[in-house]
């Protein structure tokens, strides 16, 4: 299959999405080294652990996030470390257009859990409980760090969503595969009912 028709499978940035989002903030045992010119914001132990359900858009698909939080200079974001999707489609665009190291993924749903498998195992397995509504309908922006031919990207994400306090917990992690333990409850957590979201293509970082 040449780049052509690689391409063909998905439509250029920005897209224009909506779903649900589930996202919390877990302290591993040990901090993860960061690449050369990135900082931590608050905490190298913090991983960010988030649960998406794109079901509008270019695709419907679902998606599962751990990343760290960090900067760039004065450039903020989730710095993606792994990232597993259901649709090929989003995997070719994540990894073409935006720099993403997107894996697939099986996501197996039950009404207050996930689990992530791939050809190999189960990855990680979730629960989540909706809290109460702590913010209306605003603006909301997400940026994130992702790598494309050996350059580093900036991608922003916009939304307009309001937002709802949550509980998540990591029931299992199989941490032999990426070097760090995650498990236990969200130190922090928070999940969107319904976003709307405009992902636009990402910005190339030279220094």
């Amino acid at each position: 299959m040449d780049v052509q028709e690689k391409k063909s499978l998905y439509p250029p940035a920005p897209w224009q999405c909506q779903g649900n989002l589930w996202m919390g903030a877990f302290l591993t045992q040990n901090a993860s080294p960061l690449p050369p010119g990135f900082q931590s914001i608050f905490s190298p132990r913090i991983k960010i652990v988030a649960i998406i359900r794109y079901l509008e858009g270019p695709f419907r698909y679902d998606e599962c996030i751990i990343g760290s939080l960090v900067r760039r200079k004065l450039r903020p974001g989730i710095l993606i470390e792994q990232i597993w999707v259901n649709h090929a489609g989003s995997l070719q665009a994540g990894r073409e257009i935006w720099g993403l190291p997107k894996q697939m993924a099986h996501f197996s749903w039950q009404e207050n859990h996930v689990q992530v498998f791939d050809q190999q195992e189960e990855l990680i397995s979730i629960s989540f409980h909706k809290g109460t509504r702590i913010l209306p309908q605003l603006p909301l922006v997400c940026p994130g760090f992702g790598n494309l031919k050996n350059q580093w990207t900036w991608v922003i994400s916009k939304f307009q969503a309001s937002l709802n306090t949550a509980q998540m917990e990591i029931l299992s992690f199989h941490s032999h595969r990426f070097g760090y333990h995650l498990s236990g409850k969200a130190r922090l957590a928070m999940m969107t009912p319904t976003f709307h979201a405009t992902i636009s293509p990402p910005k190339i970082i030279l220094n």
